[in-house]
């Protein structure tokens, strides 16, 4: 399967949760978007290995982040 068909697929599979969190509020898309962003940091921590050290400190100031917004 081609780049362009595997990203089509997914994009067919996770339209209707992104659109149903925008439909349904604030709070689901809160979580939606504090997923995306936990599931982003974890695959940067584990292309830098070498930053393990500070992985928990980033998930704290993800967290962090994320509340403050």
């Amino acid at each position: 399967m081609s780049n362009a068909v595997s990203r089509l697929v997914i994009t067919v599979a996770l339209a209707p949760i992104v659109l149903g969190a925008a439909y349904f509020g604030t709070w689901w898309m809160f979580a939606l978007v504090a997923l995306a962003a936990a599931i982003a940091l974890h695959e940067y921590m584990m292309m830098a290995r070498v930053l393990a050290p500070l992985a928990p400190a980033a998930y704290i100031g993800v967290a962090l982040a994320l509340v403050g917004a």
